[in-house]
């Protein structure tokens, strides 16, 4: 059983970066979590994001130097790492390699599938170590391992490579003519002890020759609660997953059955614990029970009862379900947690027994950009990524605890954290781990009385804390209410203000329009007076014109009848007296 030591506990994530998202290849993040852990609440907490404090990660291992796919497990307080397959230099985006790591292996051939073992001690390491200084290495392995899955047992490590991306042109060492695979050591075991790896046999079958499937190990659970130790390993063969047993003490493969539809989402560690099989299945948990006791003959009892049917695939999927029943976290029954969190786009999880019913759940991705999107779908922000954990308390999955075929579990704690990275932060989860306390029934209730006083106390603290912070809150909000109507007062003063002066020019241009109006009626009055005047004058003048006309005009010519006619005598003189004469008016 692994070796955990009695300090605060510490859960690990290991993430494999994405091809294309910057130098990295992987990336090893430290979070603390609260030991003992407070009460849990009846429901889940609102969703709160807080950046993941420094430093993290603690390790980061860069693209070209570390092979793909390489798988970790933890012993005691040291990380393994090994397995996997190295990137083709040349394929990769030449901005993503460093130039020292180009220049290192231009000239180098390597193996395809290296047998290197790297340790990892976060307990021994600083900081400010270099991360390759960071790593030590161990005994390698017999033969390098492709897409390898790797578990602890008994302070030893096992691990078992797949073939599913063997091929011809591979180039593996210490493989003699490299004739066939299934003459590779595909299964092997490490002993830190004495420093050395022993072949294990080869699990049936690696290749089926009629079919030509190849083997993908996608998932496997360790099963410590029978009297002989054994472990369950998931095989993807074709559209099938096939659930095989080691038996750890007598040495021999058992192929149990061909899963059901639902568990073929099972993918990474899974955790066996009371005949239940519980894995993550897409963003959430999920419990499915492992007809262990009668595996041998299951199967043959399935065909046999579908060999005459039509549809032998449905009915096959049917049967199936009934005999080894699929169970979801039920949000009605305490487990709403696990459906509350941040959005994440692109995400991956992990699922890790903390021991005695107690499971940690991590789920990782990157979240939706606060300001770009596509055709109205959300576009990850790829230099930020959220890691969601949450911890609960299961005992056993039992017909007591089914409702519709979910299952019940304790909500214990949840946390939300937020990584800033200066590159591309994209990739998946490949691990989880625990480092520290064990856990037990009072894990998050009574520790020891030194616990409980200093978790009491931290917890008087935040509370003081969080009133002051909230008093603090009140005083700004008072401050900022108090600016507000001050503001809201003057703008008003100020609106008040103007209205006033907009009604006195109103007002003001009304007494000048009437005073205008009035004016205009006095010029009118008067035009009509003079009129009238001009009238009357006009009325007393006309009689006496027209009498005036009446009389004769006395220097008007008379007229030819009257005249006599008188012969002009020359007058040299031009005297004319003896003419003129007097004219009386009377």
């Amino acid at each position: 059983m692994l070796a955990l030591p009695s300090a605060a506990t510490n859960l690990y994530v290991y993430l494999e970066h994405a091809i294309g998202s910057g130098p990295l290849i992987y990336s090893l993040f430290d979070i603390a979590l609260p030991i003992p852990l407070p009460p849990p609440p009846p429901a889940a907490p609102p969703i709160e994001v807080k950046p993941l404090p420094n430093p993290n990660p603690i390790l980061q291992l860069k693209l070209g130097e570390y092979p793909r796919r390489m798988c970790c497990v933890q012993l005691g307080s040291k990380f393994y790492l090994f397995g996997g397959k190295y990137d083709d230099l040349d394929l990769c985006d030449d901005g993503d390699i460093d130039e020292e790591i180009k220049k290192k292996y231009s000239n180098v051939t390597r193996d395809d599938y290296p047998r290197d073992v790297y340790i990892f001690d976060p307990t021994t390491t600083a900081a400010a170590d270099a991360d390759d200084d960071k790593l030590m290495k161990a005994m390698m392995m017999n033969t390098g391992k492709s897409k390898p899955v790797a578990f602890v047992v008994d302070e030893k490590i096992y691990v078992l490579g797949s073939t599913f991306t063997f091929q011809g042109g591979n180039k593996i060492k210490n493989l003699a003519e490299k004739e066939a695979i299934k003459e590779q050591a595909l299964f092997e075991m490490y002993d830190p002890s004495d420093d050395k790896w022993t072949v294990l046999p080869n699990p049936p079958p690696i290749i089926c020759d009629i079919e030509n499937k190849k083997t993908e190990w996608v998932g496997h659970a360790v099963d410590l609660e029978e009297a002989r130790k054994r472990v369950l390993l998931i095989a993807r063969q074709g559209i099938y997953n096939c659930l095989y047993s080691f038996d750890l003490d007598g040495g021999q493969w058992i192929k149990c059955l061909t899963l059901p539809g639902p568990v073929n989402t099972f993918i990474g560690r899974c955790e066996l614990v009371g005949g239940f099989l519980y894995g993550r299945s897409y963003e959430t948990v999920a419990a499915f029970k492992v007809p262990l006791a009668s595996n041998e003959n299951l199967e043959e009892e399935i065909k046999e009862k579908i060999k005459n049917s039509l549809d032998k695939r449905a009915l096959w999927e049917t049967t199936l379900a009934e005999k080894c029943p699929f169970y979801y976290a039920s949000k009605e029954m305490g487990m709403d947690a696990m459906y509350t969190f941040p959005q994440q786009l692109y995400s991956s999880s992990s699922l890790l027994h903390l021991g005695n019913g107690f499971f940690c759940f991590v789920l990782s991705g990157m979240p939706p950009h606060p300001y770009i999107s596509i055709d109205q779908g959300s576009v990850e922000d790829y230099k930020k990524r959220v890691i969601s954990i949450v911890i609960f308390q299961n005992p056993h999955v039992g017909d007591d605890q089914t409702e519709e075929k979910y299952f019940k579990a304790k909500f214990v704690h949840s946390a939300h954290y937020v990584i800033n990275s200066p590159f591309p932060i994209d990739g998946r989860i490949r691990g989880c781990f625990s480092l520290g306390q064990a856990w037990d029934s009072s894990s998050w209730s009574l520790f020891k009385e030194s616990r409980i006083a200093e978790f009491l106390l931290q917890e008087e603290r935040q509370r003081a804390a969080e009133r002051l912070l909230q008093e603090e809150r009140q005083s700004a909000e008072r401050l900022l209410q108090e600016e507000r109507q001050r503001a809201e007062r003057l703008l008003q003063e100020e609106r008040q203000r103007a209205e006033r002066l907009l009604q006195e020019e109103r007002q003001s241009a009304e007494r000048r329009l009437q005073y205008l109006q009035r004016d205009h009626e006095r010029t009118v009055h008067l035009l009509r007076m003079e009129i009238t005047r001009l009238t009357v004058q006009q009325d007393l003048i006309l009689p006496f014109l027209n009498s005036f006309q009446a009389i004769s005009d006395p220097v008007e010519s008379p007229s030819s009848s009257q005249l006599t006619t008188e012969t002009l005598v020359s007058n040299p003189s031009g005297d004319t007296t003896n003419r003129m004469e007097t004219l009386h008016l009377s």
